[in-house]
């Protein structure tokens, strides 16, 4: 049986080596996925991004009208806008809204343009210096630029998961190699990297994910809130119809509809028109359900719609809440990861600054580093007030002769169940999408560029499953029961753990029990209170890969005379763990942590 042994290595599996590149390989296809979306609509935006560099003119408006084309695939609607403009002495006329043409299946969208337009005081066009007769009063390439944030998302998860597998690797390695400090000794560095990992991850996350959640999710929700209070009023059918949309990828061309009821009505002795059915619109797979809406709406009847009193060319069919919506919280749990890592980092660094800044003072010394300088006589200051609070609370409490028995259990399953909400959290979400995808392809519709937008997310749904699968296997490791004799350590008194593995304990390879001390100090910073932690002692009480020794056993030890007590004074805490692990080839490893308790020892008077 092996003896206490202080700041010994980790043993390394070839698993663990595995999961790391596991994580980079995982990691680079889901980025993989982002950065082909980026390369598709940067190709756009580049064609559209030469506008930009027109010069700006004045020009007047002579009309501008929606264009109706019933039963026209790929929109039925375009903005034609007719415009004077002088350029260098010259006089020209253009009907160029956009540098290309475009057709909308959006009425709503151009009736807001085309007002804006006629009721601007003044509007200004973009004219081809090379071609004055060739001019737009609409630029599109940073519009198009920005849907690039959706997809960068995928990019942003897919580097951070690379980056955490290169950094597990490279752990390991140094690991394997000895030159690996113990936790206390690297601390320093290691929350150096993890608040800057935090401030970058976060920021791009938050904006990515507020990018895309305000568009996709805050305004539509908000539009769906102020819907319910829109004036009802009769609407005439001009034509009620399930549209169909051909989209072509590889070489294979997907379907997909729509509803498409285009409607007029009177407001305020005006006449609008308007094909906004609900707030959320676009198409998907599965014709029958939207051919059923279309019929309830025959071309030339009288139907009801809800306009908004203040600004009248927006109206709903159907108003009020959808469960489109849950669409937008995948990029809301973006933002919200976003905001809490920026949150975090950003305290994280604080709280090094506040170190930092404190260096050279008792108050901005660690708490066990103060605690023993003061218990050997180097805080003359502080030694009487850490004294008065420490040593009372050992003396009036004393110290518990009796044994006290850790085991597993309740633990490891809470671990599971924790993980099996997340998962079902995630999956119940995108099952609502995959469902619809999958329908498209067993009726010979489906569509291709929806699927490849669904993998990463179907993805991390299977690794969450996965995750949750290993918990599970996990819960028939075997279980170590762990005897403490006394059940409460006092540092200067020799103490006994006993442990005992009733069940396969043959299937442990690496058996290990490490006691580290965890030190929590809060501090205000300004006007906000900060909270670090920061492990302080390592100790290994027990290592050995002898099934006998790894089946039961006893090791007795003792704590330094002026080692840290478990405490909580209200801006510091210090707590105690026991550690158990063990290695177990190509099976979940047995990886339980209990609080213990240290009492007395530490400052003499």
């Amino acid at each position: 049986m092996l003896g206490a042994v202080s700041n010994s290595s980790s043993h390394v599996k070839n698993s663990n080596q595995a999961g790391g590149g596991c994580l980079v390989l995982f990691g680079l296809v889901f980025a993989g996925f982002g950065l082909l979306f980026i390369f598709v609509i940067f190709g756009q935006a580049m064609k559209e991004a030469k506008a930009y560099l027109w010069e700006e003119t004045p020009c007047k408006i002579e009309s501008c009208e929606i264009k109706t084309q019933q039963g026209r695939e790929g929109g039925a609607f375009q903005l034609q806008v007719n415009y004077q403009y002088k350029f260098k002495g010259n006089s020209f006329i253009s009907s160029n809204y956009t540098l290309q043409e475009h057709w909308s299946n959006d009425y709503e969208k151009l009736a807001l343009k085309r007002k804006e337009l006629l009721h601007s005081a003044e509007v200004t066009c973009y004219v081809d210096p090379d071609n004055p007769a060739n001019a737009v009063i609409k630029r599109e390439g940073v519009g198009t630029g920005l849907m690039m944030l959706f997809p960068l998302i995928f990019v942003a998860i897919g580097g951070a998961i690379v980056w955490g597998g290169v950094v597990s690797l490279r752990n390991k390695k140094a690991e394997k190699d000895g030159r690996v400090q113990s936790i206390s000794s690297r601390g320093s560095s290691s929350n150096l990297t993890a608040w800057k990992f935090k401030l970058i991850f976060g920021a791009l996350f938050a904006l990515i994910g507020g990018g895309v959640a305000i568009p996709l999710g805050v305004i539509p929700a908000m539009k769906m809130s102020s819907s319910r209070s829109w004036q009802e009023t009769p609407c005439k059918i001009l034509w009620s119809r399930v549209q169909r949309h051909e989209s072509t990828s590889d070489g294979k061309t997907s379907i997909t509809y729509s509803i498409d009821i285009f409607y007029e009505y009177k407001f305020r002795d005006n006449t609008y028109r308007s094909n906004k059915y609900a707030v959320f619109g676009g198409s998907s797979g599965g014709r029958a359900g939207k051919r059923e809406v279309a019929k309830r709406y025959p071309r030339g009847s009288q139907q009801v719609c809800y306009v908004n009193p203040d600004i009248p060319e927006m109206a709903l069919i159907k108003r009020g809440f959808s469960l489109s919506l849950l669409f937008a919280l995948i990029p809301l749990v973006f933002l919200l990861i976003g905001i809490s890592m920026l949150r975090s980092g950003l305290r994280s660094s604080g709280s090094r600054s506040g170190r930092a800044m404190g260096a050279g003072s008792s108050e901005g010394r660690s708490f066990a580093d103060a605690y023993r300088s003061g218990a050997r006589g180097g805080m003359e200051s502080a030694a009487p007030q850490r004294s008065s609070v420490l040593g009372d609370r050992s003396l009036q409490q004393g110290i518990s002769g009796e044994a006290k028995v850790l085991s597993p259990g309740k633990k490891r399953l809470g671990g599971a169940l924790v993980i099996l909400m997340v998962a079902l959290f995630w999956n119940g979400i995108v099952s609502v999408f995959l469902v619809q995808a999958v329908k498209g392809f067993q009726s010979g519709k489906g569509e291709w560029f929806m699927a490849l937008f669904l993998v990463p997310f179907v993805l991390v749904g299977l690794v969450m499953i996965a995750v949750f699968l290993y918990q599970l296997l996990s819960l028939t490791n075997p279980k170590p029961v762990i005897t403490l004799r006394p059940g409460i350590f006092q540092p200067g008194k020799t103490s006994e753990i006993a442990w005992k593995v009733s069940s396969n304990a043959e299937r442990i390879q690496h058996f290990k029990i490490v006691l580290w001390g965890v030190e929590s100090a809060t501090y205000r910073r300004g006007t906000k209170t900060h909270t670090s932690r920061e492990v302080f002692y390592v100790h290994s009480l027990f290592e050995s890969t002898m099934h006998s020794d790894i089946r039961s056993g006893t090791v007795q030890f003792e704590l330094p005379v002026d080692v840290v007590p478990t405490l909580s004074t209200g801006n510091n805490a210090i707590e105690w763990e026991l550690r158990v692990e063990g290695d177990i080839p190509r099976w979940p490893d047995i990886q339980d942590k209990y609080v213990v308790e240290v009492r007395g020892g530490g400052i003499r008077n």
